[in-house]
């Protein structure tokens, strides 16, 4: 069976198997089911937020200041 393609999201199949499937998911529910695809949507992003948090340099304990 061949793997769905992504319109939008391809390009993250070669570097992260899962957040290309909650892309991809959520370009699939775009129409049908918009609620759906506001949830892949978010979880892409804790997703990403979460890598990005992991590589840099700040920490969970700084207090954020205006």
């Amino acid at each position: 069976m061949e793997e769905a393609k992504s319109v939008n999201f391809q390009f993250l199949a070669k570097y992260d198997r899962h957040l290309f499937n909650l892309a991809r998911g959520a370009e699939f529910y775009f129409f049908s089911e918009p609620n759906i695809a506001l949830t892949r949507i978010r979880q892409l992003c804790e997703k990403i937020t979460f890598r990005v948090s992991r590589y840099s340099s700040f920490e969970k304990s700084q207090p954020h200041s205006p």
